[in-house]
């Protein structure tokens, strides 16, 4: 059986990334078989409009890596092998991306959205995988200004410059 998996480049990130043709790899549940080619020679066109490709139920994610000038590469993740349903869209970000996460707690004097750089969110969750929407989540230190036990969950990667430094992830959101 396969299902799809949708990769997508932030519109907002045509213009600064380098690369303009990527790889998309998909890696299996137990690593056998071994890593499989979903496509080559994708064009930054194709992922700015975002592109299907149907991958194997085994496939639990992956990497989309650019080639030529700048060889980066970003991970992704899909069906999990338990039956749980992939994560519909893998979005590529750039090197430089800001990430934006929205308030879920009810403090009035939190601002609605606080936006992160990637090395920030790299350094608290002690890796290099993009946040996924709806489920990662951040506390930030408010300064006195708001209640640092506030919670935001990721939305979306954003060109807008970075607003606060994150001091936790993964805590529980507070619906409001």
């Amino acid at each position: 059986m396969a299902y799809s998996v949708t990769f997508t480049l932030n519109a907002v990130y045509t213009g600064t990334t380098q690369a303009d043709n990527f790889t998309i790899i998909g890696k299996h549940s137990n690593g056998s078989p071994s890593d499989t080619t979903i496509a080559t020679n994708v064009t930054k066109a194709q992922l700015t409009a975002g592109v299907t490709y149907q991958v194997a139920d085994t496939i639990t994610g992956g990497t989309v890596t650019s080639t030529g000038d700048c060889d980066n590469s970003v991970s992704w993740t899909g069906l999990s092998g338990g039956g749980v349903e992939p994560t519909p869209t893998a979005t590529v970000k750039d090197v430089n991306s800001n990430f934006k996460f929205l308030k879920c707690g009810n403090d009035p004097e939190a601002p609605a959205f606080v936006v992160i750089t990637q090395s920030s969110w790299d350094q608290i969750q002690g890796g290099t995988s993009l946040p996924v929407g709806n489920v990662d989540t951040i506390r930030v230190n408010g300064n006195g200004v708001f209640v640092s036990g506030n919670v935001w969950v990721f939305d979306s990667v954003i060109a807008s410059s970075p607003t606060h430094i994150p001091i936790s992830e993964g805590d529980t959101c507070n619906e409001v």
